[in-house]
């Protein structure tokens, strides 16, 4: 039997990267708006009325996320898979 010998890799393209953030924004968007609508419902509760985070706290929340989406691409899919498993955990609780 013959093995296959492999394709040298070939360098990432510009168009790769634009094509990792896109699928990065499209997962980055739900999460940052669902981590945002928990963090503001909790924190809502507690203390004086204008204590409620506003619209910053999610373009924060989605910076981070774009933050380490481009400057450290290997670790977002984790990090995002870290962020939903505890989503998971929480709603056990409930």
């Amino acid at each position: 039997m013959r093995r296959r010998e492999r394709k040298p890799k070939q360098p990432s393209t510009w168009v790769d990267f634009l094509l990792g953030q896109f699928a990065a924004a499209v997962f980055a968007v739900p999460t940052a708006l669902l981590l945002w609508l928990l963090v503001a419902k909790s924190v809502s509760g507690i203390g004086p009325s204008d204590t409620l985070i506003g619209w910053g706290g999610f373009w924060l929340i989605l910076g981070c996320f774009a933050f380490v989406s481009v400057f450290f691409p290997k670790a977002f899919p984790d990090l995002l898979g870290k962020i939903w498993q505890a989503f998971f955990v929480l709603t056990r609780w409930y």
